[in-house]
């Protein structure tokens, strides 16, 4: 298996090593630490109005010797899983530079902290993990927390969950945690119906609330049956409400360190970066989050990137 960590010496950049030095990946893993030194335009000032120094090669290859050696310290707790450990100092934008490296590694994963050293120290997440989220060719796993005990698997029956399963049964990581799989069909109240002729009669579920509600729980169990085949002790959980809320309610509900989402559900808009109920979790949610997504998926970086408006703005929070 091969891992693609950014880092940037952060604190939540050392959740995101501390996460990935507990994993247990398969032996024989491949665990590349990125971290980039900004062009430029962007190291002496804004790109308009830079005023480059004489000597800036030579300021530059300091700084990128002492970023080499950041590394090279802060790969010690990776190297001591006996896990081949490479490090790159690379440069460029951040969140371009770190979907550069993905595209010539190819990796099964990349893993972000939750945010940097950006000025916007308590949004819960940064632009460069929305980036690299949002461009990824492969799961990304977003770390708020440096372990994982209890994990929360988001199910709804769409090809992103559906792969988010196939993921957890192919990699070890998962391999006797406490995993709760959680399916939330629609809110009793909004999909009641009554005969004006009997008022007095107790409301009744309408046929296709019945249905949805009974796919959702056979894709919920379902998924259980599959992730106990591999070692991973599952239960279901079958909720109502808003899906990203009650998916986040679910994992305080459990403790869990780690929130499990398909990048995208059952949506009409096949185009949105990514799913309004994983965007929410993403921003919201004060636990790892792992974005279960494959390349016919990715939205490419040239394509105009929105989410809604009340998305955008984030969530307050701590790493």
């Amino acid at each position: 298996m091969r891992v693609l960590l950014a880092y940037d010496g952060s604190a939540c950049a050392e959740a995101a090593r501390d996460l990935v030095s507990r994993l247990p990946l398969p032996e024989g893993s491949v665990i590349t630490m990125v971290t980039v030194l900004a062009r430029r335009p962007e190291l002496y000032g804004a790109p308009e109005f830079a005023t480059v120094p004489a000597d800036a090669a030579e300021a530059e290859s300091v700084l990128a010797a002492d970023l080499q050696g950041m590394l090279d310290e802060a790969a010690a707790p990776l190297k001591a899983c006996r896990h081949r450990v490479e490090t790159r100092v690379v440069r460029g934008r951040p969140a371009t530079a770190i979907l550069n490296e993905a595209a010539e590694l190819r990796p099964d994963l990349i893993v972000v902290g939750s945010r940097g050293h950006g000025p916007l120290k308590t949004v819960l997440l940064g632009s460069v993990s929305t980036e690299v989220v949002d461009h990824a060719p492969c799961p990304v796993l977003v770390a708020r927390t440096p372990a994982v005990r209890r994990a929360v698997l988001a199910m709804d029956g769409s090809y992103s969950s559906d792969r988010a399963v196939a993921v957890l049964r192919r990699w070890p990581i998962l391999r006797g945690i406490p995993t709760r799989v959680v399916t939330v069909g629609p809110v009793d109240d909004a999909m009641h119906t009554a005969s004006p002729l009997w008022p007095d009669r107790p409301l009744m579920h309408a046929p296709e609330v019945l249905l949805d509600r009974q796919r959702l729980v056979e894709v919920g169990r379902r998924a259980v049956d599959e992730l106990k085949e591999v070692g991973i002790p599952a239960t279901s959980d079958e909720r109502a409400g808003d899906p990203a809320t009650e998916i986040i309610a679910a994992a305080e509900a459990t403790k869990a360190d780690l929130i499990v989402v398909g990048s995208r559900g059952l949506s009409a808009l096949p185009r949105l970066v990514l799913g309004s109920v994983a965007r929410k979790v993403l921003l919201h949610a004060p636990h790892s989050v792992l974005v279960v997504r494959s390349a016919r998926e990715r939205i490419e970086q040239k394509e105009e990137v929105r989410a809604p408006a009340a998305m955008a703005l984030g969530a307050l929070g701590a790493c």
